[in-house]
């Protein structure tokens, strides 16, 4: 509740960050059909190049608020760590990740970097729950692998820490 009220507290087309126009307006030009890329961010700034990014974020778009998918993205990360270790440490990531300046930062500016982060650790304590790995799933992980690169490349290193052990 208290994310939802600092994002709605700061008018997003005030702050300095560009992050969620990069994808709101991309998606905008798209529904109107123009080309997605084509679109300026509020700052002048280019549309967000990351496309499957893009996608995640249309129900957010049709909920008129892209920065919503922080709030939501962080719930599915509490509830992976729940699946992982446990109620208690869900808990106390929660509090930790509540006792943080930086997403509520991100939360108030609308930024999306946490978000996909937030997701990759979803999916990497998913696979480790369900103990899903290379050998298993070498074709079904080298799709979501493609995915996970498309949405942002800062996501390559955590994946190449999780999966190097398999080369």
């Amino acid at each position: 509740m208290g994310l939802l009220i600092a994002q709605y507290h700061f008018d997003p087309l005030t702050n300095k960050v560009d992050r969620w126009s990069a994808l709101a307006y991309p998606i905008q030009n798209l529904f109107h059909g123009q080309f997605p890329y084509s679109a300026k961010t509020h700052l002048g700034g280019n549309a967000s190049p990351f496309p499957i990014w893009l996608v995640f974020h249309i129900p957010f778009y049709l909920l008129q608020n892209v920065g919503l998918s922080e709030i939501f993205t962080c719930m599915i990360f509490i509830y992976s760590i729940k699946l992982l270790s446990g109620y208690k440490a869900a808990i106390k990531a929660t509090l930790l990740l509540f006792l943080s300046i930086n997403l509520w930062y991100e939360v108030a500016v609308r930024s999306d970097l946490i978000s996909n982060f937030f997701l990759l650790a979803a999916f990497i304590n998913i696979l480790q729950v369900y103990q899903i790995n290379f050998k298993q799933h070498p074709w079904i992980l080298s799709v979501c692998v493609g995915l996970w690169l498309s949405t942002r490349l800062s996501v390559a290193f955590p994946l190449f820490i999780l999966f190097f052990p398999y080369y």
